[in-house]
């Protein structure tokens, strides 16, 4: 029988490719792929959802249409949480309101709602569940500019351990952590080559992680 997953994912360039090599390691094990974001995949034999995850309140009826084509010859469900965006980069005082509240949202607010309605729906389903949310070392080590995205990433993280420690034996929540990408520091350089002390600092940091061989490409 084919392993049914569920993704959630969102278009950001970081978070695209990382999307794209998990999508590709389920299909070759054969397994139904659902993939939630703001443009289509292009990719054979993955069932597409637009939904801009920032709309958390339009994630149910997406999760409703998803658990209708889900019946008993399911053997495995398994969400990857893995929306995320950077913005907004700068100090504190630089970031306006309404930037922060869209980061929190993406970052925390989404993956919050998307394992509650995994978890509420799949109630009846009488087969192994697991909940994948992915982290970052941003979320356990601060980075100078990166207040909204470290906080997000940080909360996400106690958000998985607490939910954790509600659920049976026959549903895992767990926080990955995979290390820096090196696609993410260059378009971050790139991007936000304008503010100096904050790319500077981030590249060292970057180039420190490198060479401890932890810097990873979005395959590994």
């Amino acid at each position: 029988m084919r392993r049914k997953a569920h993704e959630t994912c969102h278009n950001y360039r970081r978070f695209q490719r990382l999307r794209l090599a998990l999508t590709h390691e389920y299909l070759a094990e054969n397994a139904f792929v659902h993939a939630l974001s703001r443009s289509s995949m292009q990719v054979k034999d993955v069932h597409h959802y637009e939904i801009d995850l920032t709309n958390v309140d339009a994630l149910n009826d997406t999760f409703t249409a998803i658990f209708e084509q889900i019946d008993a010859s399911c053997t495995e469900l398994i969400l990857i949480n893995n929306a995320g965006m950077v913005e907004p980069v700068g100090t504190v005082i630089e970031n306006t309101p309404a930037s922060l509240e869209k980061s929190v949202t993406l970052n925390l607010t989404a993956p919050m709602a998307a394992s509650s309605l995994f978890l509420q729906k799949s109630q009846h389903l009488n087969v192994k569940k697991t909940v994948l949310n992915i982290s970052s070392g941003a979320g356990r080590s601060p980075m100078e500019g990166w207040s909204a995205y470290c906080s997000g990433k940080a909360g996400l993280d106690m958000f998985t351990r607490a939910a954790a420690a509600e659920q049976s034996e026959e549903t895992n929540l767990c926080s990955f952590c995979p290390s820096l990408q090196e696609s993410l520091i260059r378009v971050c350089k790139k991007r936000y080559a304008a503010q100096v002390k904050i790319v500077s600092n981030m590249w060292i940091h970057s180039n420190r992680i490198k060479q401890m061989e932890t810097l990873l490409s979005p395959r590994q």
